[in-house]
């Protein structure tokens, strides 16, 4: 029987799902904000179907991967949410694993489940930045590690259909504490970042320094 993956958002991470799941096993559909992109992924056979709102992508899905950036995470939720069908499982691959978990506790219904799959990229990779979809790739998750943990207290067997997503696209499951999954991404992929724009920004409020 085929799975229905709907794939909310098609940043790196979504879009190397969309590349390398098997099509014999998920049945893929999508959302993304560049219809190029998704009328593009649908001609080369990437992507089954896709849809103008997420909502709509909830309906029907047997799993749905949320791959969106952490500001735009509440309004994603509610309207799966208020969409998603009994027994769909969410699965959400952004660094924020607690705070994740307090949004599907809100407002996902107690029939479904939730988990948090965090990969943590190949070393080919790494030099591939920004995250975003012009850097996806088939080979993404090969040979790399993905956290999974089950902060929620939704539908269990989550983490066993997250494993089995893992193991699909040639990764290895390390199951981990949400707080010390969170704690290692904070680390790893935001605080990089965010000292990055400070140095960015005392540089620009400084135009007479050179060095």
């Amino acid at each position: 029987m085929t799975i229905t993956v709907f794939l909310d958002g098609l940043y790196q991470i979504g879009h190397s799902f969309a590349l390398v799941l098997p099509k014999d096993i998920f049945e893929i559909q999508a959302f993304d904000p560049d219809g190029k992109l998704l009328r593009k992924l649908k001609r080369e056979k990437v992507i089954k179907k896709f849809v103008g709102q997420v909502a709509f992508g909830c309906k029907n899905a047997d799993i749905i991967i949320i791959n969106q950036p952490v500001d735009f995470l509440e309004l994603h939720y509610e309207a799966i949410g208020l969409n998603i069908k009994s027994g769909a499982i969410v699965v959400d691959t952004s660094p924020v694993p607690l705070y994740a978990a307090q949004l599907a506790e809100k407002f996902l219904p107690a029939e479904t489940g939730f988990v948090s799959m965090i990969p943590a990229f190949n070393f080919t990779s790494l030099k591939e930045q920004p995250f975003h979809t012009d850097s996806a790739s088939a080979e993404l998750f090969q040979k790399s590690t993905i956290a999974v943990s089950s902060p929620s207290q939704k539908l269990k067997g989550a983490e066993n259909v997250a494993s089995k997503l893992a193991a699909a696209v040639g990764a290895t499951v390390v199951y981990m504490d949400p707080y010390e999954a969170q704690e290692a991404m904070v680390k790893t992929q935001m605080m990089p970042k965010v000292v990055s724009m400070a140095v960015m920004k005392a540089v620009n409020e400084r135009p007479s320094w050179r060095d």
